[in-house]
């Protein structure tokens, strides 16, 4: 794991399945950047939430005890 360095990534929904059309699916992955976020595991500088995938420019501050 790399901390405390600007990255950019991007996550790719399993055979491009538009998962991210429906509200309530985007709004679960906004919710949980933002938790991430107000424990300061994580700051976002910003993201794009496309029908198929996500792009986030993000900074990992900590370990979640997921790694």
């Amino acid at each position: 794991m790399v901390f405390n360095r600007i990255c950019f990534f991007t996550a790719t929904i399993h055979k491009w399945i538009t998962l991210f059309e429906m509200d309530a699916f985007r709004q679960i992955l906004i919710s949980s950047l933002n938790f991430l976020n107000k424990k300061e595991l994580i700051r976002v500088y910003g993201f794009v939430i496309m029908p198929t995938h996500i792009h986030l420019i993000w900074e990992l501050l900590g370990m979640s005890g997921k790694e």
